[in-house]
């Protein structure tokens, strides 16, 4: 009875080993299968979404405007869009997508570059309904009833005195103004305060004006 009693209770201390044996590897696959989880794989897939912020434009590629004579910079992977007929009326040159914008699908661009003859364009100065006679850029920039566009601050782009600015009332876009032979006006539509893209932070609009080139 005594010997019986031992051997089952032997089997017994066996049963629970091997029971928590089988328990670790439970855990273990159920650990392993979350990591290989959709969910997971997702956030490796974020991870994997082009940085907006570039340590220089060395792999860039340049954007050439012959007719109006210049030249700058732009991402390799962001897409370029060439103004329609009825967009040209307006002033606006060129568009520009990046990858964030493509994948959305959005309407939107994150860059477009416009150019007038005269700064008294009414695109020129935001589409206002007053018809001021403005000599150059810097009469706009001054004008305190402005509507449309505002000084944020002053810079240079191609050797030429620039401005930060504004553009449009409610939900204004930020980009730069500059004058050479014309005016040209670069609007970040889907940067907010020159240093995001869709959310995500960007030193693109610094980088592009920095490229600026006119070759005539």
């Amino acid at each position: 009875m005594v010997s019986s009693f031992g051997d089952n209770l032997t089997n017994m201390k066996k049963l629970l080993i091997i029971s928590s044996l089988v328990l670790l590897a439970a855990a273990g696959c159920n650990k392993t299968a979350q990591n290989n989880s959709p969910s997971n794989n997702n956030q490796s897939s974020n991870s994997n979404t082009p940085s907006l912020n570039y340590s220089n434009t060395d792999n860039w590629l340049t954007y050439t405007n012959n007719q109006l004579g210049f030249q700058f910079k732009y991402p390799p992977d962001w897409q370029v869009v060439t103004a329609t007929a009825d967009q040209a009326k307006t002033g606006l040159i060129v568009s520009f997508k990046s990858p964030q914008t493509q994948q959305m699908n959005s309407p939107q661009n994150d860059l477009e570059v416009s150019e007038w003859s005269s700064i008294n364009n009414q695109y020129a100065i935001g589409g206002s309904y007053q018809h001021p006679t403005y000599t150059h850029l810097t009469d706009l920039i001054n004008d305190p009833n402005a509507a449309f566009i505002k000084k944020t601050a002053d810079t240079t782009i191609a050797g030429h005195p620039a401005y930060d600015v504004t553009i449009g009332g409610a939900g204004s876009n930020d980009g730069a103004m500059f004058e050479h032979n014309g005016i040209y006006q670069l609007s970040f539509l889907t940067i907010s305060g020159g240093k995001y893209i869709n959310g995500t932070a960007s030193n693109v609009e610094d980088l592009i004006a920095s490229s600026w080139i006119f070759t005539k």
